[in-house]
């Protein structure tokens, strides 16, 4: 699931309104909207509604006396799209702690994106006032597409070095405390919330698409471009968020598995 997110949001940026040719204008808005939007609201909803803060303190007690250079090439559990020959452990557990503030900012982005949409369903006129706003203000969208589409990829390999992700036991429960406090910003209801804010895109979306097939909206081709523009930056913006919450599903479970292993280190 996680790499058709990321499989899905480099593809969105190849869409285009126009297509075949043998198409009517609202046949392919409506084409547009389905193919953009097929099933990654179903996806979302279907990842984990929360992610839970992991308790170390107990191999905290136990490795206190254990000599962490004994075991520094013991091999621990590590996401299968973690790749040490790319990024470091701590670099990529940054990145997945991304998730909970773009979760937020894109359920903001989806309430303006759906105003604007239910706007132009219902008056006609495009709206000149919406922007893509998330990567203009503080490019959280830009770090986590640099992230996932440029670092992260799937070396189906699931063990690293203990060396290979901590200089020591510290750093290792230091970067679980950082995560924890990442997570400790979700709800539990805000992944299926922003799932449910992407149906009602798709909804409105799709409703534009038979105005326009009715010929009960029209508009221009400078109109269609800024529509198609826009809806491009939201879809890759929600499979982003998408990949991300898969990402940051899986680090819980390795950190408990990690400790897990830890406490065996004798």
């Amino acid at each position: 699931m996680i790499q058709q997110f990321i499989d899905d949001s480099q593809r969105v940026g190849t869409m285009t309104i126009d297509g075949m040719e043998s198409l009517s204008v609202g046949e392919k808005v409506s084409l547009f909207f389905k193919e953009g939007m097929v099933g990654i609201d179903r996806r979302l909803a279907g990842l984990k509604a929360s992610a839970h803060k992991v308790d170390y303190d107990r191999t905290r007690n136990m490795v206190k006396g254990v000599d962490y250079f004994a075991h520094a090439s013991d091999l621990i559990t590590t996401p299968a799209f973690f790749d040490p020959n790319t990024m470091s452990w701590e670099t990529y557990v940054k990145g997945v702690c991304l998730t909970p503030a773009l979760l937020s900012a894109g359920s903001t982005e989806a309430a303006r994106f759906y105003l604007w949409l239910k706007e132009l369903a219902k008056t006609g006129v495009m709206g000149r006032t919406y922007h893509f706003s998330i990567t203009s203000t503080d490019g959280l969208v830009q770090q986590a597409e640099d992230f996932v589409g440029g670092k992260v990829k799937n070396t189906h390999n699931s063990k690293s070095r203990l060396n290979q992700c901590y200089n020591s036991f510290s750093h290792a429960f230091g970067l679980i405390q950082g995560y924890n406090v990442a997570v400790s910003t979700l709800k539990a209801r805000d992944i299926e919330l922003f799932a449910k804010d992407l149906s009602s895109v798709s909804n409105i979306g799709n409703l534009i698409a038979e105005k326009i097939k009715d010929s009960s909206l029209v508009l221009k081709e400078s109109d269609l471009l800024a529509l198609q523009n826009n809806f491009v930056q939201f879809v890759k913006m929600a499979n982003i968020v998408g990949a991300q919450v898969g990402l940051l599903n899986e680090l819980h479970a390795v950190f408990n598995s990690q400790l897990d292993e830890m406490k065996k280190m004798k």
